[in-house]
């Protein structure tokens, strides 16, 4: 949730991170917008365990001014107040749920779809990726599921509530 804030928040040059918190929608900082980390920056007095000053954060989308002209898109994200707390509104984003999906539009992804159906899930999490070329399912999607998926419970009430449409 975007108003949740992380115990440990666990950082390194090149993470793969999420932003969590809308920074400036105008120009894509938004919770969501995914992308490396390319500097850790403290205080000169300050070192780890600390927590950073600002996270140097290199933005697929950022659409704003450039914070450094050699670096258009790497955009400083400093520590922000929830609640009593303050943490700098990144999370590791190595791997996403479907649902931290939603919205997004990936160029490449790896989907597990594991071995339960739930079909809308599943079209949720193709439907993110850009190009057949970009997505990897896991395990590999055979002829006997699609037979099962077929003859599942879900595609029998989706017909059932077609044939009632179809009649009114």
């Amino acid at each position: 949730m975007d108003d949740e804030i992380d115990v440990e928040l666990l950082l390194s040059k090149n993470a793969r991170t999420m932003l969590t918190s809308n920074m400036w929608v105008e120009a894509r900082l938004v919770n969501g917008a995914l992308r490396n980390i390319t500097q850790i920056v403290y205080k000169p007095e300050s070192a780890p365990p600390q927590p950073p000053t600002y996270v140097l954060v290199e933005f697929d989308n950022y659409s704003g001014l450039p914070f450094n002209d050699r670096h258009p898109s790497t955009i400083p994200i400093p520590k922000i107040k929830r609640g009593g707390s303050s943490q700098i509104p990144l999370r590791l984003a190595w791997a996403l749920t479907i649902h931290k999906s939603q919205g997004l539009t990936l160029q490449k992804a790896t989907i597990d779809i594991g071995p339960i159906e739930r079909t809308c899930l599943m079209f949720v999490a193709i439907s993110r990726v850009k190009s057949l070329q970009g997505l990897q399912i896991m395990p590999p999607f055979n002829y006997d599921r699609y037979k099962k998926l077929k003859k599942g419970k879900q595609v029998f009430n989706r017909k059932r509530e077609e044939k009632k449409a179809s009649i009114h």
